[in-house]
């Protein structure tokens, strides 16, 4: 059986978890309640009845196909554990994100990680790892698009720059990161190789 400590430990001092997140989901309930009072609910009803069932049907399947892809990409991050399929990944994944959607800070990702790196017994240094290497790929994807549109749509010249240096700067830490990851494995995987040789 797995127990979880609330209490708070000794000497801590300022305000604990419970009073971050209880800000946080007043400044998201405010956040939320300032959409509703400005969304035109009237035009918003005509655009709901002049929905084409079918292509919100095809949107929903190539989500559910999306998000199963980034549930692909979790496992190869995870250096495609056979214990931990995409299909054991998919749920996990997906109740992280309704975790994130619902609630602020994110806790989804802390949830990903616990029942991944615990209770699959993925590690949770590994499995954070991971999450933190989904989340910086996400970053220079979304920076590398903006800065290839850029060259196809008329955009003011401060914006254009900006993403153009931006996009390069990304593509050569992500090269960079690359070069390091290749010379450093070897010396990285040596110790586990020797480990695992018979004496």
């Amino acid at each position: 059986m797995i127990r979880i400590n609330l209490q708070p430990t000794a000497g801590a001092s300022g305000p604990g978890p419970w009073y971050k997140i209880a800000l946080g989901l007043a400044v998201s309930a405010g956040c939320i309640g300032v959409l509703l009072w400005l969304i035109d609910w009237r035009q918003a009803a005509m655009a709901v009845a002049t929905l084409n069932m079918w292509w919100l049907a095809l949107a929903s399947l190539l989500l559910v196909g999306c998000y199963f892809a980034f549930a692909v990409r979790w496992w190869v991050l995870l250096r495609c554990d056979p214990a931990l399929a995409p299909n054991r990944l998919f749920p996990v994944l997906m109740m992280g994100l309704a975790v994130n959607v619902l609630l602020p800070l994110r806790p989804g990702d802390a949830l990903r990680a616990y029942l991944v790196g615990h209770l699959y017994g993925a590690g949770i240094s590994r499995t954070v790892g991971s999450i933190v290497l989904e989340r910086i790929l996400d970053v220079v994807t979304v920076l590398c698009i903006g800065g290839a549109v850029t060259f196809g749509s008329d955009l003011p010249n401060s914006i254009h720059d900006v993403l153009i240096v931006t996009s390069l700067l990304l593509l050569i830490v992500v090269a960079a990161i690359g070069v390091f990851a290749a010379i450093s494995a070897p010396f990285l995987l040596a110790p586990r190789r020797s480990a695992s040789l018979p004496s």
